[in-house]
């Protein structure tokens, strides 16, 4: 669960809702004035932070304006509590970057609603940074294999513009996430230098990782050859998962980037692109949204010029 920390100078209070929230399973320090806080989330480094208002020597608000210019603790939860339910200053608060209040008497379903709201953006955020760190590995060893050095400023460039697409696309974050994971691994080496290895190899390789289920298969139907690749492409449509879109998407950004690099007339890629369609048989939802993006960018640089 989440480690939080309690700044309060009533001790009463301190206790209760240590208590409260230890029989939810947190791990719960505390703090009676402001300095102790700062000090302790500096070195602590708590998930949450509920924080009074009226605190003896540095105010909450004073309190929370630091947390807020300190690198270490800039991205700390801080849930307000106060007696004021004045609407003035929970304003005044959010301005200087509490993320949310509660209202003494403190309704404890409410705290636990809130507290379960930041739990589950961190578990997702959580997620993302092990992804992140599954993927960097991917693309080394696929680097290696391809004998083709990882630029970080390319793949960050590529990354943006694919998240970019998928807003237009309004797809599920879930989606998103496997789309620009696939886009990169398919950037950095044809996956049919992937698969000169066994495919029993390839399998072994990705299996520890918990986004084997989903991964594996799109990469068996991107380094397939026909007539296997319609079979591999029904299990892809059959999984309920969107994994066919997500190779779709790869195939089209990868066309898109090698496209670019070749032709700098934009305009010529799209016309490529869709030309290409019609052989290819490119999603065309994507490419639309592919248009709609250069089309975005397009005005914005008139914009910019004027």
């Amino acid at each position: 669960m989440a480690k939080i920390l309690v700044v309060d100078d009533n001790e009463q209070l301190n206790s209760m809702l240590k208590d409260v929230l230890e029989s939810w399973g947190h791990t719960v320090l505390l703090a009676g004035e402001g300095r102790l806080c700062l000090e302790c989330a500096r070195k602590d480094h708590p998930d949450i932070i509920l924080l009074d208002v009226m605190l003896p020597g540095l105010s909450g608000y004073e309190v929370c304006s630091e947390l807020r210019k300190d690198p270490v603790t800039a991205s700390t939860v801080v849930i307000m509590i106060t007696a004021l339910a004045d609407v003035d200053n929970r304003i005044h608060g959010y301005k200087l970057g509490a993320d949310n209040f509660l209202v003494k008497p403190i309704n404890y379903d409410e705290l636990q609603a809130i507290l379960n709201k930041y739990l589950e953006s961190k578990k997702q955020i959580d997620t993302m940074e092990k992804r992140s760190d599954v993927v960097d590995s991917l693309l080394h060893l696929i680097g290696m294999i391809s004998d083709r050095p990882v630029d970080a400023n390319e793949k960050q460039k590529e990354i943006t513009y694919c998240r970019k697409v998928l807003d237009l696309l309004h797809w599920e974050r879930e989606t998103c996430h496997r789309a620009i994971i696939t886009t990169l691994l398919r950037r950095l080496a044809t996956l049919k230098n992937i698969f000169r290895m066994q495919q029993d190899q390839t399998d072994t390789l990705l299996a520890p990782l918990t986004l084997s289920h989903w991964l594996t298969p799109v990469l068996h139907y991107l380094g397939a050859d026909a007539p296997e690749n319609a079979e591999l492409r029904a299990e892809l449509t059959q999984s309920g998962k969107d994994l066919d879109k997500v190779a779709d998407f790869a195939i089209l950004m990868d066309r898109l980037f090698n496209l670019s690099q070749e032709q700098p007339d934009r305009e010529l890629v799209i016309a490529m692109l869709k030309r290409e369609t019609v052989t290819k048989k490119y999603n065309e939802t994507i490419l639309a949204a592919i248009e709609q993006c250069f089309n975005d960018e397009k005005v914005l640089e008139m914009m910019q010029n004027l």
